[in-house]
Order: structure tokens, then C-alpha cells, then sequence
């Protein structure tokens, strides 16, 4: 899944730890996760998809054994979505940058303030997307 298929499914369905986990794997520079993320894409899709609705990215054991990894709340968790932005972002000023997008991205949509994860979430893809 594309950055912008992500993006379009955040904007559209929310934050949900399906979400989460394929958010955690596209963005994250471990192997193990990205051969996970092709295994979904390929093959076992409805066991592996039980296995995103529960928040797992799915290690190369497979579901729920030694591989596998809990993603944090990136969706729903300002404290994990800022976290992640500090992770992939390599300077202060992307940092702020991808925060003050995601800011103003949930501001103008008028939604609740426990919303605030998904804007900064998709903010950041936006920038990876574009290579910011």
C-alpha cells in the first residue's frame, strides 16, 4: 500500500489499528516488517488481516509469534504520531513542519481534538511522499 492509498484511507475512514499497523510498516526501515507487509499484500490475506484489526504487523513467524510487533496507537495517539514524525523526520524544522501541517490540516477540518493524531499522521506521509 502507497503512502497516498494511506493517506486517502485516513482521511476517509479515521484512525483504527488496522490503520496503525499498515501505517507503522510503511514507514518503518526494518526488514522484518517490510517482508511482512508483502506477505499481507500476497498471500494469508484474511489471517493476516485478523492480525492488523488487532494491531500487529506480522513478522516473518507469522501472527502473534517472536517477529511479531505491537504498533503503537498512530492513529489515535498524538503521543505516538509525534513520536513517529521525530523518528523519520531529520531536522527540527521537518519536525515542526510536519506538526504545524498536521495542525492546521485538523483545525480547518473542525473535528474533535482527539482527531489530532490522524492530521499529523497524514501530514507526515504527505512529507515522506514528497520527500521532505
Amino acid at each position: 500500500m502507497t503512502k497516498a492509498d494511506l493517506i486517502e484511507r485516513l482521511e476517509k475512514e479515521g484512525g483504527s489499528r488496522e490503520l496503525d499497523a499498515e501505517i507503522f510498516a510503511a514507514t518503518s526501515d526494518d526488514h522484518a516488517t517490510y517482508w511482512s507487509l508483502k506477505r499481507y499484500q500476497t498471500g494469508h490475506e484474511e489471517f493476516l488481516r485478523s492480525c492488523k484489526r488487532d494491531g500487529l504487523v506480522v513478522g516473518p513467524t507469522g501472527c502473534g509469534t517472536i517477529g511479531s510487533v505491537s504498533t503503537p496507537n498512530l492513529t489515535t495517539s498524538l503521543d505516538a504520531a509525534t513520536a513517529l514524525c521525530e523518528k523519520k523526520t531529520e531536522t527540527r524544522e521537518q519536525l515542526v513542519a510536519a506538526l504545524d501541517q498536521g495542525m492546521n490540516l485538523w483545525f480547518v477540518s473542525g473535528e474533535v481534538p482527539q482527531k489530532i493524531a490522524k492530521y499529523v499522521i497524514i501530514a507526515l506521509l504527505r512529507a515522506l511522499e514528497d520527500g521532505k
